[in-house]
């Protein structure tokens, strides 16, 4: 039995456009690779800071050690 809240009870109209987590990623670091994804404050107080070109390099290679894994 299908739920109620299921989208294949309740079909759309329209198709649902969406962009990915990753699609969204690699358009923000093409776009402004060296703005500021992330800043970090240590224990300390000392400020260090992630790009957005370094945030997609690093989720890149976190995927595919995920791919390895079999996960």
């Amino acid at each position: 039995m299908l739920s109620k809240l299921s989208y294949v009870s309740r079909p759309m109209d329209r198709p649902y456009l969406y962009t990915t987590f990753a699609e969204r990623l690699h358009q923000l670091a093409e776009a402004q690779p060296k703005k500021k994804a992330f800043v970090f404050y240590d224990f300390h107080g000392s400020r260090s800071s992630l790009t957005r070109r370094q945030l997609l390099e690093q989720s890149v290679a976190v995927g595919k050690r995920f791919v390895q894994l079999g996960v």
